[in-house]
């Protein structure tokens, strides 16, 4: 894997990693707009991820068996 490669991969790990983060902090508050916004959150980091991967997933190169 290249350098760039394995960058983009931790950083979709990192957002990973805020969006588990939000969604511990909204388990734990008691007021239901703090909630809902700290899943909004957590729901945007995730699909903040999924694009990077998908892009990630799209640049690999077929096997050439």
């Amino acid at each position: 894997m290249n350098k760039a490669r394995e960058t983009e991969r931790n950083r979709a790990r990192r957002y990973r990693d805020r969006a588990d983060e939000c969604r511990r902090n909204a388990a734990e508050t008691k007021d239901p707009q703090a909630r809902a916004g700290l899943i909004q959150v957590a729901q945007a980091y995730d699909q903040m991820a999924e694009a990077i991967e998908d892009k990630l997933d799209d640049d690999t190169p077929p096997n050439s068996n």
